[in-house]
């Protein structure tokens, strides 16, 4: 069984040059009935433009924080994302990054641990 625990990123800003901050998170679900897991999360911004249509993309985080990236998708108008698991994932930590646009800045989500005997593997 896929367990992990929900995680917040960095604050929202207007940077320098004009583009306004993100903020993307991601955590677990998982769909009835089989109970099949899947990443979630939300982009939200200042700007509306900054949260609907942006691509997301899941990584795993590998040895000196090497990143392997797992699958990609995109918010709907609301800011909501989700991405379905694979029945054969590594045991590691999981990060969800929302690229960069013209008026919108990057962020990476913080790490989410995905194990087989509980938060972090360790249980």
């Amino acid at each position: 069984m896929l367990v992990a625990c929900a995680i917040v990123a960095a604050p929202m800003a207007l940077s320098a040059s004009g583009a306004v901050g993100s903020k993307v998170t991601v955590s677990i679900g998982f769909s009835p009935p089989n109970g099949d897991p899947f990443f979630k999360g939300r982009v939200s911004s200042g700007r509306q433009s900054c949260v609907a249509g942006r691509s997301i993309v899941v990584y795993r985080v590998g040895n000196q924080d090497s990143r392997v990236r797992f699958g990609s998708t995109r918010t709907d108008s609301g800011g909501l994302w989700r991405l379905a698991m694979t029945p054969r994932m590594k045991t590691a930590g999981y990060v969800a990054k929302v690229k960069a646009t013209g008026a919108c800045r990057a962020d990476d989500s913080e790490e989410i641990a995905v194990g087989q005997k509980g938060i972090g593997g360790n249980g």
